[in-house]
C-alpha cells in the first residue's frame, strides 16, 4: 500500500507530526493531502474543530480490510484516575474520584476534559446538560457498533510496546522484511510474556 502510495510512509507521517505537534492532527490532513487519519476517540474532537474552520466535513468510517480479514480493534482509558498507594489521605482520594466520575455535579464540572466517559450514568448526564457534542456522539455510536479484541493484561506491558514500536520501525523503515519482522516479534514476545509469568 505504500509503493501504490494508498498510506504514507512511516517518515512522512513522522515528519508532518512533528510538524505541528503530539496530538495534533497532521497538516497533510487539514489540507487534504491526506485523505484520513487514525485517531484515539478521546482526540477526534482536535479533528472536527479545525476541519469546520476550513468548511471541512469530518466523516468516522471502518478501518478497511480485506474479505474475511481480521480486525484489531482496542478499546481501553486513554487518561484513567488512580490512586496511590503511598497516598496519606486514602479516603479523601476515593472521596474526589468517586464525585468527580458519579455525582452529578462531578460529572458536569469535568465534561469531556478526560474524553467521553465510559460511564453511562455520567454519559447521561452530559448529554441532557448539552454538553455531548455532535462527533462525541458518533464516536460513542461507533464504539457501541465495534467488536474490539478481548482485553490482555500484556497489552500495556512497556517492554512489550517496547518491541513492536522497535520492530515496526525496522520494517516501515525498509530495514527487514515483513517475515523477518513478524517471525523476530512473536520470539521476542513470546519471551517476554514468558518472563512476566514467570514473576508472578
Amino acid at each position: 500500500m505504500v509503493d501504490a502510495k494508498v498510506t504514507p510512509t512511516l517518515q512522512e507521517l513522522q515528519e508532518a507530526s512533528a510538524a505541528v505537534g503530539s496530538g495534533v492532527p497532521v497538516k497533510k490532513f487539514l489540507s487534504v493531502e491526506f485523505a484520513g487519519v487514525t485517531e484515539w476517540a478521546a482526540t477526534v474532537g482536535n479533528s472536527y474543530q479545525l476541519l469546520q474552520e476550513q468548511n471541512q466535513k469530518l466523516i468516522i468510517s471502518k478501518y478497511p480490510t480485506i474479505t474475511d480479514g481480521s480486525k484489531g480493534y482496542v478499546l481501553q482509558s486513554i487518561m484513567p484516575f488512580g490512586i496511590s498507594k503511598n497516598t496519606k489521605h486514602p479516603k479523601e482520594t476515593a472521596k474526589l474520584l468517586n464525585f468527580l466520575i458519579n455525582d452529578p455535579e462531578g460529572v458536569k464540572a469535568m465534561g469531556l476534559t478526560r474524553g467521553i466517559p465510559a460511564n453511562e450514568k455520567a454519559y447521561k448526564i452530559l448529554e441532557e446538560n448539552n454538553q455531548i457534542d455532535d462527533i462525541s456522539k458518533q464516536v460513542t455510536e461507533y464504539t457501541k457498533d465495534t467488536d474490539v479484541m478481548p482485553k490482555n493484561k500484556y497489552l500495556k506491558m512497556t517492554h512489550i510496546q517496547t518491541i513492536f514500536d522497535e520492530n515496526f520501525e525496522s520494517f516501515a523503515f525498509g530495514k527487514t522484511s515483513a517475515q523477518e519482522t513478524a517471525s523476530k516479534m512473536l520470539a521476542e514476545m513470546q519471551s517476554a510474556i514468558s518472563q512476566y509469568d514467570s514473576t508472578e
